[in-house]
């Protein structure tokens, strides 16, 4: 068992949430399949170079890539948010500057570019627990405010949860929100 492996409790609770509709042939082990998703995250390894031991790269590749399109990664990040109660979360945005060569990209209303200080870059939105593991994010185009993407991310909060967050923030609808 790799490092980056689910553990039998982190599995059952996945393994609850996870899409279970299957047509044409038989699914190939889920656990492994995201094992292998996790290992290539982690690592940084191409997909190409995955371990056997994960299955067929483009199985774990292409699950990876469907998997994001119809949104079950958000639903799973959902539901470990909600499983997990925590006192204090934490809001803050960072700029990432992306390879030159997406200056040719066509427009795509998946891709989040847009022309900032420093030049092509997307801005990444997190809300994060108190030990700052990831709750939800959202992704926008490099020059947005980090204000916009505020309310989708302080939905569900729980009543008497501290809030922390830098002046970016503060305005007087978040503190009323809060």
């Amino acid at each position: 068992m790799a490092r980056s492996d689910m553990s039998d409790p982190e599995w059952e609770f996945i393994k609850a949430v996870l899409p279970n509709k299957t047509r044409g042939k038989k699914r190939v082990d889920d656990r492994r399949v995201i094992n292998g998703m996790f290992y290539v995250l982690r690592t940084g390894t191409p997909w190409a170079d995955l371990p056997s031991e994960y299955g067929p790269p483009t199985t774990v590749y292409n699950r990876f890539k469907r998997w994001s399109y119809a949104g079950h990664w958000d639903r799973i990040m959902d539901a470990i948010a909600d499983a997990n109660n925590v006192d204090t979360v934490m809001v803050d945005g960072t700029s990432v500057r992306t390879h030159h060569s997406t200056t040719t990209l066509k427009k795509d209303p998946r891709h989040c570019l847009g022309h900032s200080r420093g030049g092509l870059g997307e801005k990444i939105h997190a809300l994060t627990n108190q030990d700052g593991l990831p709750i939800r994010y959202e992704l926008t185009p490099g020059q947005a405010h980090d204000v916009p993407p505020c309310k989708t991310l302080l939905d569900n909060l729980q009543p008497r949860q501290d809030v922390l967050a830098d002046n970016a923030y503060d305005a007087d609808w978040i503190r009323d929100m809060i």
